[in-house]
This record gives structure tokens, sequence and C-alpha cells, in this order.
């Protein structure tokens, strides 16, 4: 009888020990694939909201530059878009909003990073059309400061791109509102000699390898592994009536810039799921996977206005080791808001969407600070 009970107790403690671990590796399966939280902060000040401003973190503060948008009538009204100037910030996620200053000139629809304390703005436009100005953003003395850094060599907007290993790369673009066609040069500013405070730096712009692909815009970028990443946007061809139309891409493309070269690497990677383009970036950044967050996958171009569904809410992950898209994995499903032509920039442990377009010619107010 006691063996047979010591027997009985040995079977039942294993089997329960055999439980426990299955549910300690359920449990730890469920951390590995923590749900995505979506906050809602302070309302962005421009009750319109704006699209494609110039952001970054100065310190610990979220910096919010520019944007356009149509702040009377849509554009299908007779709305005209109307490019600003106001610098907004956010010192924590649950501050509020305050003016600190304007930009030299309203613009939008640049690529702006954040580097050591200060913002990157390169490119972009205004009402007159495509900008070449690169200016930097930062604080001194409680004050706000803009200093101009080398100009770009081309007009360009709608361009995609990020910092790596203290390159400024730009990719993609056009330089014109009414050019026929995308770019498809790569363009790098060394900024390893770029002084805290100097308001003259030494530095000039780099041509570096063509992206053997159609050239493209509002392509969505990312910095990992020593690379930049690109992944799909948009190209023009002729339409029908002879005038330029977007068709809607889904290759994706890592580049590894050589210094003593001035050159690089394009290296195809594979594609996207789905065509997509306009996607908040750089993309999200978690270990060795690449997150791209939603986006205007052009199923929808033609809609009239009143029938527009709002841009795609699908997260899409990239795992760059296996090189594939994991779109099967438990991660992956729908944002809780989804906006276009915007900066995605990493703060206070987590990333930030500053308002965007959530329909064509509509944009949000809406803040949405990401965690995971």
């Amino acid at each position: 009888m006691r063996l047979g009970s010591v027997w009985y107790g040995f079977v039942w403690y294993g089997a329960t020990a055999m439980l426990s671990m299955a549910w300690l590796l359920v449990c730890q399966s469920i951390g590995s694939a923590q749900p995505w939280e979506w906050t809602k902060l302070a309302d962005f000040p421009n009750s319109a909201g704006v699209a494609s401003p110039f952001a970054g973190v100065v310190g610990p503060t979220l910096l919010v530059a520019g944007g356009a948008n149509f702040p009377n009538k849509k554009p299908w009204e007779g709305g005209l878009k109307v490019w600003h100037d106001d610098v907004y910030a956010l010192e924590s996620p649950t501050s509020q909003w305050r003016k600190i200053g304007v930009l030299k000139r309203p613009a939008a629809y640049g690529v702006s990073a954040t580097w050591g304390q200060s913002i990157l703005c390169a490119g972009g436009s205004d009402d007159r059309g495509h900008l070449d100005e690169v200016f930097r953003i930062r604080i001194e003395n409680s004050e706000l400061r803009i200093d101009a850094l080398p100009r770009l060599p081309v007009r360009l907007a709608n361009a995609c791109g990020a910092i790596v290993d203290g390159l400024l790369i730009l990719s993609g673009g056009i330089q014109q509102p009414d050019a026929p066609e995308c770019e498809n040069r790569t363009w790098a500013l060394d900024l390893t000699t770029l002084e805290p405070s100097s308001d003259a730096p030494v530095l000039a712009w780099k041509e570096l390898a063509v992206m053997p692909s159609r050239p493209r815009m509002l392509a969505t970028a990312a910095s990992h592994q020593g690379c930049l990443w690109v992944f799909g946007g948009v190209s023009l061809v002729q339409g029908p009536d002879g005038k330029p139309m977007r068709q809607y891409l889904k290759d994706c493309w890592k580049f590894q810039p050589d210094r003593e070269t001035r050159g690089g690497k394009w290296t195809r990677q594979a594609d996207l799921p789905q065509a997509l383009a306009a996607s908040p970036s750089p993309a999200l950044v978690i270990d060795d996977s690449l997150w791209v967050l939603g986006g205007d996958d052009g199923s929808q171009v033609g809609v009239a206005p009143s029938e527009h569904r709002g841009f795609s809410k699908k997260l899409f992950e990239f795992d760059t080791v296996a090189e594939r898209w994991k779109i099967e994995s438990p991660e992956t499903s729908e944002a809780q808001a989804s906006r276009v032509t915007v900066p995605l920039v990493p703060w206070s442990n987590g990333w930030v969407i500053p308002s965007g377009e959530f329909k064509p010619g509509i944009r949000s107010a809406d803040v949405w600070f990401i965690r995971k």
C-alpha cells in the first residue's frame, strides 16, 4: 500500500508538474505575442489635423512641426491645401501640447529623423512647389533654434528616409508636383562631423547607388542592421488621358551603404503581401522584426469620398532573419487606427503617430501612442 501510494503520488505530482510546465509555456507564448496597446494622447493643437509634418525628439520632448491640411473645405469641394509653420512640443504622454515657435517657412511632405539632441528635416514642399532645404531643429537655452544645413542636390518631396550609422539617407520621392515620374536615386548626408551647436557645419550630400527598380515615392523606410530598408510606395505611369497616374508597388529593398566608395548595394527582399504606400515611416523596429502599420493599398482609388472606408489597418511584420513576411503570426492583426503620410516617432518607450491622414484629403487631430 505504501509503495502504491508513493507511486500514485509520484504520478500525480509528475502530471501536475507537466501541466504546470505546459501552462507556463502557453503563458510565455502569449507573453511573446502580447497585443499592441493603442492609447490616445492629447489632441493635436491644429483641430483639422495635418499630413506629413516633421517630427522627432529633443531630449525628453516630442516635437512636431509644419504639416499641411484643408482647413476650410475638402479638396472635392474646391478647398485649398494650406501648409503650416507651427512647432509644437509635448513633454510627456500625459501632458498637453504647447506651441514653442515657428519654422522659417511653412512646409510638409519632407523626411525627418532624430539625431542626438536635434531633429533633422530634409526636403518637402510648400504652396509654391517642392523644396531642397535641409535644416535642424534644436532647443538651446530653452529657446527653439533652427539651423540651415546643406541643401539637397534636387528639390524633393514624398521621399522616404532614415538615419543609418550616422548617414541621413533619402530614397525616391518626386522633384515637382507635376513631374511625370518619380525618383529612384539615393542621397546621403554624413552626420558624424555635425557639431552639436554649429551653425555652419561643413557637410555635403553625396549621391549613392541608384535603386535597381521602379522609381517611387511614398515608400516606407526603416533603419536596421546598418541598412536602409524600403517597402512599397507608388510609381507614376502614363494614364489613359496622358496624365501621370499612380501604380501601387509591393516590392521591397535593402540598401547597405559603403562609405569608402560612396556607393552601396541594393538587395531585393521578399515582396509585401500586398501593395502598400504612404504608411507611417520609418517602420517600427522590434528586435529583428520590421513592422509596417497599415497604409494605402490602392484598392479604393476612384471611390467617391463619401464612400471611402479609410485606409488599411493591417499590420505587416517582416522577419529580417528569415527574410519573410510573417503574415500568419499571432502578432499580425489590425491597428486600432490607420494613418498615412505621417511620421512614426520612437518616444517614451513606445512610438507616436502624430496626426496624419485617415481618408483622402481628411486629416485627424488624434495622436496615437503605441506600445507592444
